[in-house]
């Protein structure tokens, strides 16, 4: 619902450079984009079950579960 009388929220998160492709687990994510996706969930009221790495299914961090399917 629109409000006008809402103020932008402006936050840092810790950079990093790291490969993410490589990752299997959501909780192996740095602590930074964690914290970005939790606040994004909680921003916009959505449910994150999950984040894409790269191109391959198996590269589909699942939260709370497993990657996407091996060998895809």
């Amino acid at each position: 619902r629109y409000n006008e009388n809402r103020e932008p929220v402006i936050k840092e998160y810790a950079a990093f450079s790291t490969d993410l492709s490589a990752l299997r687990r959501f909780e192996d994510l740095p602590t930074g984009i964690s914290e970005m996706i939790q606040d994004i969930a909680d921003i916009s009221g959505a449910k994150v079950v999950g984040l894409g790495v790269g191109p391959h299914r198996s590269q589909l961090l699942l939260r709370g579960g497993q990657a996407g399917r091996p060998g895809d």
